[in-house]
């Protein structure tokens, strides 16, 4: 559950603003290491100005990430930070808060959960303070992200308040980045309101509970950038409310654009807290597999 943005590029006309222009080009043309060495050079130009270099220390950061380095990535990124806190600019604080922000993601890929929340409370602090545009937005994002960490630690209550809380604060920003947040908000909590509901025995909170999950999961799917993973919690939601002639379409459409990935978490949904109707449901999966893709489900 990352979301990672960066925040708008100023035009560049300086030596600096050259790097980067021809840094974003190698960026774009797939060329990493070649993009990375121009950001690292424009990093390291002594009179750049401050909104340039700090765009080239996240621009190089995403760079490391993305190749994978990510210890050399979160170095950048805690150079940014140290160098720009307070910062007026609100490019340069939006930049700031990116950089934190991917630091969590990166210490909790790194296992280091306690360090990863303590980052995430300085920066929704940071966040809940903040007038400059986008920071709802930003917030929303942050949140998720605590949330996703909160949930992998098995701190499910924890998690769904930050989810909920995400999602209004999305609701507040008014804008692309907004409805994107709060998607990717309301797929998480209804995904833990799935997983709490279904061990219940059948009863009406349980009903209720998966209810509210698939009411979440509708609101996020029109503006989720991963609608294959909503679509496949929708499906489970749909066929533990002993309605399987419905959950097929959404399956369907899942494994249709994304198989491999969507059958491997909805076997590993099925699998925790696993109830009888979970052998039927991998029943129910196996050969929607067979319809879609027409061959034998991968062997897990």
């Amino acid at each position: 559950m990352s979301s990672r943005q960066s925040p708008g590029r100023p035009t560049a006309v300086s030596r600096a603003g050259r790097l980067l222009e021809r840094g974003w080009a190698r960026c774009e043309r797939g060329n990493r290491i070649g993009a990375l060495d121009c950001f690292q050079d424009a990093a390291r130009i002594p009179d750049a100005a401050p909104a340039e270099r700090a765009e080239a220390l996240h621009a190089q950061g995403a760079m490391l990430d993305a190749l994978g380095m990510d210890g050399e990535a979160l170095d950048a990124f805690e150079e940014l930070a140290r160098d720009y806190l307070d910062s007026l600019d609100e490019t340069i604080a939006a930049r700031v808060d990116a950089a934190l922000g991917d630091s969590v993601v990166l210490l909790a890929g790194q296992g280091r959960a306690r360090e990863a929340l303590d980052l995430s409370d300085r920066l929704l602090k940071r966040l809940e303070g903040s007038g400059r545009p986008g920071a709802a937005a930003d917030e929303a994002a942050a949140l998720c992200n605590r949330g996703t960490l909160l949930l992998k630690l098995g701190r499910e209550r924890e998690a769904a308040r930050c989810f909920a809380r995400a999602a209004r604060r999305a609701s507040l920003a008014g804008d692309a980045d907004g409805l994107l947040h709060g998607a990717r908000a309301r797929n998480a909590l209804g995904f833990v309101l799935l997983m709490r509901a279904k061990p219940r025995a059948a009863s009406r909170r349980k009903r209720r509970g998966l209810g509210a999950a698939l009411r979440l999961l509708g609101q996020a799917l029109d503006f989720h950038d991963d609608p294959p993973t909503v679509q496949g919690n929708q499906a489970y939601a749909l066929f533990l409310l002993g309605r399987a002639g419905e959950a097929r379409a959404p399956l369907s459409e899942a494994l249709r654009v994304d198989g491999e990935r969507v059958y491997a978490c909805e076997v590993q949904d099925a699998s925790g807290r696993s109830i009888p109707e979970d052998a039927d449901f991998l029943r129910f999966l196996a050969d929607t597999w067979r319809e879609v893709q027409g061959t034998e489900p991968p062997a897990l």
